[in-house]
């Protein structure tokens, strides 16, 4: 059974494109959010130390460093950002297929699907490719 531009669009895209913005939204907040934790904690050490409560300077000091570790660990900014542009990408070419424009110009149906699936399953690849290097590069394999 073929599948139809609509049901394509539908089924494999839509899933695609709301995967990458969940993702982008969702590193998005923990990037915001960490960033906002280590900006406060480290802030208040000054004003702190100045009024004397030590305790509590150790404490902000610890928390700024684990906050600034994991955000060079998880990566949310990088990760926010190329989850944006995968989802750029995706409704990028969306829009030139429905448009009947680019690489999609006087085509009919059924070249038109072909296209819009090898140019979307490309992003795809090129995305999946992408993460799984940035995997081997936070925690490459042990011989």
């Amino acid at each position: 059974m073929q599948m139809t531009i609509d049901q394509y669009c539908k089924t494999r895209l839509k899933d695609q494109m709301d995967y990458y913005d969940r993702q982008a939204a969702r590193n998005k907040k923990w990037f915001q959010y960490i960033a906002l934790l280590s900006l406060v904690s480290s802030t208040a050490i000054p004003v702190l130390a100045i009024t004397g409560h030590m305790w509590p300077v150790g404490i902000l000091g610890a928390v700024t460093s684990v906050a600034i570790a994991a955000r060079t660990l998880f990566k949310w900014r990088e990760n926010w950002l190329k989850f944006r542009k995968g989802h750029q990408d995706l409704s990028r070419e969306k829009f030139l297929c429905a448009t009947r424009t680019g690489p999609y110009a006087g085509k009919e149906d059924e070249e038109l699907l072909n296209t819009l699936t090898a140019r979307v399953e490309e992003i795809l690849v090129r995305e999946h490719e992408d993460w799984q290097e940035v995997q081997e590069r936070i925690s490459p394999s042990v011989s």
